[in-house]
């Protein structure tokens, strides 16, 4: 005997639709209603004994394909909640150019970089030069932009200057692997994207049944999901990671 609930066609177009991440106004909608109606409609729908069964069974059988239950979804959202950035991305202060440079003046790493900065001064036309004097190396050489700020430094006064580095990837725990959502060459430096903590698994979530279809959440006292989800950061971010060079001089 076959026991799958017997529905039309617009209504399996409704249940694909709520499977699929829509609330009961939109599926009803989607699913070819009026949308001047759809509110109620989906409303009346979602009540619908043959419908409710049918997103039952449907959702059944995703856990059982996905292989996830709702204890999984919660690992795996836990486990980008609990990545700490700063195994991707650090930033410390380290000396200026001026904290260790002879008589407190500009200092350089090499003499081959004090000469190029010469060149390219040399190369650009007077008129663009707005008035800027040409490098001197009196500062010295042995620039090393590692080392601590210099308390007496008369530039930064022992502020140094932020550094931001990027870890190595081989290097990134579990946690931090699933924040990680790529890195992107730009005119800047790089560009490290994190991934967005809530679509994919709230979908996930809303697709297994683990929120109210239409308003995207249940009673917290009886979902402990829905208490979780509520308290994590709701939007991706991305941070502009330096080369090295740019933010010298």
């Amino acid at each position: 005997m076959n026991s799958e609930p017997r529905i039309s066609s617009k209504h399996a177009l409704f249940v694909e639709a709520l499977l699929a991440g829509k609330s009961a106004t939109q599926a009803a909608i989607q699913a070819g209603y009026a949308p001047s109606n759809a509110a109620s409609t989906g409303s009346r729908l979602i009540r619908n004994a043959n419908i409710r069964a049918e997103l039952q069974r449907r959702r059944e059988m995703s856990a059982e394909q996905l292989k996830m239950g709702a204890t999984q979804v919660v690992s795996e959202w836990v486990k980008l909640v609990r990545a700490d950035p700063r195994e991707i991305v650090t930033v410390t202060r380290v000396c200026c150019r001026y904290c260790y440079g002879q008589s407190g003046l500009y200092q350089w790493r090499t003499p081959e970089e004090y000469e190029e900065a010469l060149a390219c001064y040399l190369r650009t036309p007077e008129k663009a030069r707005s008035g800027r004097l040409p490098p001197t190396n009196e500062g010295g050489y042995g620039y090393r932009s590692r080392r601590k700020p210099n308390e007496e430094c008369p530039n930064c006064e022992g502020e140094g200057q932020p550094e931001i580095m990027l870890r190595d990837f081989a290097q990134l725990s579990p946690n931090a692997i699933a924040l990680l959502d790529g890195v992107k060459q730009t005119r800047f430096g790089l560009e490290v994207k994190f991934r967005d903590r809530d679509a994919a698994l709230a979908n996930i979530a809303r697709h297994l049944g683990m929120f109210d279809a239409d308003s995207g959440r249940k009673d917290e006292q009886h979902d402990p999901l829905t208490a979780l989800i509520k308290s994590l950061q709701k939007r991706s971010s991305t941070a502009p990671i330096m080369t090295g060079k740019e933010n010298e001089q």
